[in-house]
């Protein structure tokens, strides 16, 4: 009978899966306080990247981190901030994930 130890289910001795994606968020989504939300969430959720506004008017994220709280966030852009009404959000997975934890950054327009 193989004996599991009791630390085995404890994070530290988990593989952490770690994910990259852009995303696009379309819809009302300026003007809503939507990148100030996104930085707000993603701080909470330990999600490190940026959001800015893109000149067509919808809202680029890039965010990488931990594998379920990158997907947590995107689900909650679906929603976004209480103004804010998403028609879509793009998903565009990136090959390489950044090792470091660079926090999350609101950049200028773009």
């Amino acid at each position: 009978m193989e004996e599991i130890s009791p630390l085995a289910d404890t994070k530290e001795f988990k593989q952490e899966r770690k994910s990259a994606v852009r995303i696009i968020i379309e819809g009302r989504v300026q003007k809503v306080g939507f990148r100030n939300w996104m930085q707000q969430q993603a701080t909470q959720m330990h999600v490190n990247g940026w959001v800015r506004n893109k000149n067509n008017g919808s809202v680029e994220a890039f965010l990488y981190g931990n594998e379920e709280s990158v997907r947590n966030l995107i689900q909650a852009s679906y929603c976004g901030p209480a103004f804010a009404s998403v028609k879509r959000v793009k998903e565009f997975p990136e090959q390489e994930v950044p090792k470091n934890n660079a926090g999350f950054a609101v950049l200028p327009s773009g």
